[in-house]
């Protein structure tokens, strides 16, 4: 609120985000994205090395391939996509491999057949786009997948045990429901909720 009354109105939009504290099911999403941080963050540097290599590649091979003009600006000039330098072919790469995937075509000229640096151009093409756009995005998804899927599982354990674990007295569900109390007997749910309340207990301490 302070930042969008004194300076822009757009920051009142983060007012949205107070939802997430609120919803358990928004704090596992974002818990699956944190949790595997360190894993994610070595995908990260793969990704970064292999841009590395290919814009060094890509600079001393196909340096024609790069100059690519795309589209018009607002004045009506053509404007073209270079990598003269290793910085210039390592922020295309990393910006349009990583938006379209792993496709680089956007950011490189048409090989054609027949042209002598086709087939290399196939084989360069073809392993950025199977090595970025299919495994490492493949493994970043699992990393979540699983840490959410994970987080779950914890979730579910833990119910388990409030519901069949005395916090009190430490006994158990079936153990309880074997000492054959008879039918004026208190069930094992009952024993949980009234007798061996938890937080009667906590009110207790």
């Amino acid at each position: 609120c302070f930042l969008g009354y004194f300076f822009n109105v757009e920051f009142f939009t983060l007012e949205l985000l107070d939802v997430v504290p609120i919803s358990p099911v928004i704090s596992d999403i974002i818990k699956s994205v944190t949790s595997p941080g360190k894993a994610l963050g070595l995908v990260f540097y793969l990704f970064c090395v292999t841009v590395i290599i290919y814009a060094s590649f890509g600079m001393n091979h196909f340096s024609s391939s790069f100059q690519v003009t795309r589209y018009r600006d607002e004045n009506g000039f053509k404007v073209t996509k270079e990598c003269g330098s290793m910085l210039q072919c390592f922020y295309g790469i990393f910006h349009e491999g990583l938006s379209e995937a792993g496709n680089l075509k956007e950011f490189l000229n048409t090989a054609y057949v027949g042209e002598q640096e086709f087939p290399m151009r196939t084989l360069y093409d073809s392993v950025f786009f199977v090595w970025v756009g299919i495994i490492l995005l493949n493994v970043i998804t699992g990393l979540m997948v699983d840490t959410f899927s994970s987080i779950r599982e914890d979730k579910q354990s833990r119910a388990i045990v409030l519901a069949n674990d005395c916090f009190v007295c430490g006994t158990l569900r079936h153990t309880y429901e074997d000492l054959a109390l008879g039918h004026d007997a208190p069930s094992f749910d009952q024993h949980l909720n009234e007798d061996h309340n938890l937080w009667t207990y906590v009110h207790y301490i």
